[in-house]
C-alpha cells in the first residue's frame, strides 16, 4: 500500500536586490522518516522528489538552487501546481494557495519559482507566515532551510513559471 502524504504548502518571497524571488514551500506533515539502502535517514516526500528532479541542497553559507530540468509550476484560477517530467501525476495538484502581496510579479520577471520541499520547515506548526518570516521569535527562513539542508532533509530547485 503506497504511503499517503498529507502536503502543506506557503508561497513567500525570498528578499533580493532589485526584485525578490518568489518560492514555493512543500513539507509532509505526517513526517514519514525512513532510511533507505542503510543509509541516512530522509522522508518519503523528500525522497520522491529527489526521485522526481529535485537536488539535494548543498550545506555552507550560501544555498544553491540549481534548476530543476522540465519541472513547471503553473498558476491556473488562482490553483498552483509543480510537474516533473519524472512523474506520470502532478507532484503537487491544483492547489489554491494565498499569494504574497508581489509573489506572481516576482514569479513572471523571473520566469521562474525556487521549489523547496523538506522536512520540519515549520509548515507543519503553522509557523511560517506568507512573507517569509516566522511567528513567536523562531529563526528566520534562511535558517530554516539551513537546518534542514544539514539533515540531508531538503530537496530544491529552480522551476519554470507560467500562468494560464
Amino acid at each position: 500500500m503506497a504511503e499517503t502524504i498529507e502536503v502543506l504548502v506557503r508561497a513567500g518571497l525570498i528578499p533580493h536586490p532589485g526584485q525578490p524571488y518568489a518560492y514555493v514551500m512543500l513539507e509532509d506533515a505526517r513526517r514519514s522518516v525512513v532510511v533507505e539502502d542503510g543509509g541516512e535517514p530522509t522522508t518519503v516526500f523528500v525522497s520522491a522528489a529527489l526521485a522526481a528532479g529535485l537536488h539535494l541542497a548543498n550545506t555552507g553559507e550560501n544555498l544553491e538552487v540549481p534548476t530543476a530540468e522540465g519541472w513547471s509550476a503553473q498558476l491556473h484560477t488562482g490553483q498552483l501546481s509543480l510537474t516533473s517530467p519524472a512523474a506520470p501525476e502532478p507532484f503537487l495538484p491544483p492547489t489554491a494557495l494565498q499569494l504574497p502581496h508581489g509573489w506572481r510579479t516576482a514569479a513572471r520577471y523571473e520566469d521562474d519559482v525556487v521549489v523547496f520541499v523538506g522536512d520540519d520547515l515549520g509548515l507543519a506548526r503553522e509557523q511560517l507566515l506568507a512573507g517569509g518570516h516566522l511567528v513567536g521569535g523562531q529563526p528566520p527562513l534562511g535558517q530554516v532551510l539551513a537546518r534542514a539542508a544539514e539533515r540531508g532533509m531538503l530537496a530544491v530547485g529552480t522551476v519554470a513559471y507560467r500562468e494560464t
